[in-house]
């Protein structure tokens, strides 16, 4: 990966850490252990399909 890149992956790290903070804020730790519940799914779901297009790339 160039620096370039490095460098985009750092700040677009930082602003999806930004807004994450931010949607959490207030939530109660029953609140955010639902989140989890129902997004687990989800991102088994995209994490397998992700892992998949990734093999099949050159």
């Amino acid at each position: 990966m160039t620096l370039k890149g490095q460098e985009t992956i750092k700040i677009a790290e930082d602003r999806v850490l930004r807004v994450a903070k931010m949607m959490m804020y207030g939530l109660l730790d029953e609140d955010k252990q639902l989140c989890i519940k129902l997004l687990t799914p989800i991102d088994e779901r995209f994490t397998g399909t992700f892992q998949k297009q990734k093999n099949k790339t050159p």
